[in-house]
This record gives C-alpha cells, sequence and structure tokens, in this order.
C-alpha cells in the first residue's frame, strides 16, 4: 500500500468510526466515491477474541458495532459482543432505523458493484456476437450472390 494510499485510509477510518458524518458526506469531503471509502475503510477492533478460533473480532460497520455483531477477521464467524463506542456511537444507537437502513444500502450497492459490471460486460459480449453472426451473415450472402452470378 503506498503512502498516499495508507493516508486515505487513515483518513476515511477516522471520519468513518469516530464522527456521525455519513458515508456520502464522508465520501464528498475526501472527493472520493463511496465505493473508494468502503475499499479504503479498515475495520474496527472489537477489542475481543472468536470463541471458535480465537482470532481478531472487528465491527465491519458502525451499524454493526451499535449492535454489538462483531465479525472474526480469521474464520469470518459473526459473534455477539458488547456494543463498544463513542459519543457518535451513542448517537447512531439512539438514530433512526432509516440510518442504519441507508448505510446497508450503501454497503449492498457497493457489493453489488462487481455483479453490475459483470452485467455490462455481458451485455457488450452479447451486442459483439450478434454483430459478429449479422456480418457472417452478410459475408454467406455476398458470396453466394457472386457464385449464382458466374
Amino acid at each position: 500500500m503506498s503512502m498516499d494510499e495508507e493516508r486515505l485510509a487513515d483518513e476515511v477510518s477516522r471520519l468513518y468510526w469516530e464522527t456521525d458524518a455519513s458515508v456520502g458526506e464522508i465520501a464528498a469531503e475526501l472527493d472520493i466515491s463511496r465505493r473508494a471509502l468502503y475499499a479504503a475503510l479498515r475495520p474496527l477492533p472489537a477489542g475481543e477474541r472468536c470463541a471458535a478460533c480465537g482470532g481478531e473480532l472487528v465491527f465491519m460497520t458502525r451499524s454493526a458495532r451499535a449492535e454489538g455483531a462483531a465479525e472474526c477477521v480469521a474464520c469470518g464467524r459473526e459473534q455477539n459482543v458488547a456494543p463498544a463506542g463513542t459519543a457518535a456511537d451513542e448517537h447512531e444507537a439512539a438514530g433512526s432505523a432509516a440510518a442504519r437502513e441507508a448505510e446497508a444500502e450503501d454497503v449492498a450497492a457497493v457489493e453489488g458493484y462487481g455483479a453490475a459490471l459483470g452485467m455490462v460486460r455481458n451485455q457488450r459480449r452479447g451486442v459483439l456476437l450478434v454483430a459478429a453472426a449479422l456480418a457472417g451473415v452478410a459475408v454467406g450472402v455476398i458470396g453466394a450472390m457472386r457464385v449464382l452470378r458466374r
């Protein structure tokens, strides 16, 4: 990771975990996309170990932190822990369900980005395949016409 990427990850993580600013506000402030923000975001250590494998537990989102839903970095197992937090967390926990829902939609949108990109590629492949088939038909028709004229 380059020094600029390291600084970006530090700033993204600081703003995300230590403030109650929305993902959109943070992305706008740093002039990056939401996708880039989530790519740079570092999970927050939960301060506990996984009961199954002993790996480190982390919070992947602020909503998960407010709910005490940690995830093991080693085995991926979800485990409930005591909700951890700052004043921003208390505000998040007391906030509306709409805020948590919006954050979940942001995460889903980022995760769906790859699927959307794949769908666009498949559509382009389909267009190219049809164009190639039509070109083949045209060449065949022209060839048949030349043979028949002789």
